[in-house]
Order: structure tokens, then C-alpha cells, then sequence
């Protein structure tokens, strides 16, 4: 596993919990962040918090992102098939 270092200002520490879980909660963020770009997968962002899809599902509800991310061009290709 590698291990990442980061500083932040005070400010900024207390939106994301106490010192402990400080780095869970910015994987969290990043993980859901790069989901919702298409990035990566709802399994492999679970595998990676090492959560279930499930629980990564909660999560994503948790952000208000959804679970179901469709381009411009794929909700028009659905819409022209009705």
C-alpha cells in the first residue's frame, strides 16, 4: 500500500472530522469525485475504500451524486429509441 502526506490549513481540517479520520474522509471525496468523472467503476471505487458496492452506493447518495452517470449523447440515443 502506498502512503500519501499532505498538510492542510486548520480551517480546512474541521469540515473533514477529527485528525483520525481526516484521510478517510479526503479518499472518500477523491474516490466519489473520480466515480462521478466516469473514471472508475462503482466496484472498483467499493474495492478501493474497501467497502461493498453497497456501501459505496450509500456513499454516493451521501454526496448527492448520482449512482447512474450518462453523457449528453447517450440519454439522447435513449430518448430517439421510444
Amino acid at each position: 500500500m502506498q502512503h500519501v502526506s499532505i498538510s492542510i490549513p486548520d480551517a480546512a481540517a474541521a469540515v473533514f472530522g477529527r485528525s483520525e479520520e481526516a484521510g478517510e474522509s479526503i479518499l472518500a471525496a477523491a474516490v466519489v469525485k473520480w466515480c462521478e468523472l466516469g473514471r472508475i467503476s462503482h466496484g472498483k471505487a467499493a474495492e478501493i475504500l474497501e467497502i461493498s458496492r453497497a456501501e459505496f452506493l450509500d456513499l454516493l447518495a451521501s454526496y448527492r451524486v448520482s449512482a447512474w452517470q450518462y453523457s449528453e449523447a447517450e440519454i439522447t440515443e435513449e430518448l430517439s429509441l421510444e
